[in-house]
């Protein structure tokens, strides 16, 4: 299952932004607005998840200077994660200045009112709700690690919706544009392949929107591409994806007002 609302609170230039997620969804907006920061919100609760919250911090300076400046000197840093089953929220607090290993947590399902998984933001123990409604104060082994992993050892029959947050939290992944090789893109295309993925470093990208595109009868991610271009850059119309060769796919830019598809090594 994947998300459906992603909420940051005091984090670098987002003081409090909540977002409804979907399928597929493209971010638009100008630099400094805090788009990266908001991808990076989500990665850092799977870096928390990974490798506990100090390895996670320590790859972001220790949360040094991450606090939104116009948060008062108790404000914690907040990142809550929603799905149609369960919200679950991660709570980042600061001491001189840098980000206290032992996050506070809540987890949530939906429907109920019963955390399954509640701790304080600097505690070593986590409140854990069992199957029968009970609730439990544990000692964490780990306390720089999530208190929701320690709740897979805990409770049998109560982990179907933390082992789908664990699951969700070690899935996600992050590809970036500067690994991607534009220039050979641009000049040579991709080569041809069935995947629907991107990997890591794009040069596949032609082929995937190919075959996003030969899939729209059952696969709505092409449409939704197209519309979030569309809504950025009112003039694009569409893509044109060609067969260049016996194992090379090229794409040219179809926009309004010109005749012929714009190629993409001329944008």
């Amino acid at each position: 299952m994947g998300l459906t609302g992603i909420r940051v609170r005091n984090y670098r230039v987002l003081a409090d932004v909540a977002l409804e997620t979907g399928g597929v969804n493209v971010l638009f907006g100008p630099n400094g607005s805090g788009k990266s920061t908001l991808l990076d919100a989500v990665r850092f609760v799977h870096d928390c998840a990974v490798q506990g919250v100090d390895g996670a911090s320590s790859y972001r300076n220790y949360g040094v200077g991450a606090l939104w400046d116009g948060a008062n000197g108790e404000a914690a840093l907040t990142i809550t994660l929603e799905t149609g089953a369960f919200v679950y929220r991660v709570a980042l607090g600061y001491s001189a200045g840098r980000i206290v290993p032992f996050a506070g947590e809540r987890l949530l399902v939906r429907g109920q009112t019963t955390p399954l998984v509640e701790r304080l933001v600097g505690s070593k123990e986590a409140e854990f709700c069992r199957a029968d409604g009970e609730v439990v104060t544990v000692s964490l082994r780990e306390p720089e690690r999530l208190a929701v992993s320690r709740y897979l050892e805990f409770d049998e029959g109560r982990h179907a919706v933390a082992a789908e947050l664990d699951a969700l939290l070690r899935s996600v992944s992050f590809f970036y544009l500067r690994q991607v090789n534009l220039t050979r893109l641009k000049r040579f295309g991709s080569e041809s392949s069935h995947h629907v993925r991107l990997w890591d470093d794009g040069r596949n990208l032609w082929s995937v929107l190919r075959n996003l595109h030969d899939r729209r009868a059952v696969d709505e991610r092409y449409d939704a591409i197209m519309g979030f271009m569309r809504r950025g850059f009112p003039g694009f119309r569409d893509l044109l994806i060609e067969q260049t060769g016996p194992s090379a796919v090229y794409g040219s830019i179809i926009e309004e007002h010109h005749r012929r598809p714009i190629m993409a090594s001329d944008v």
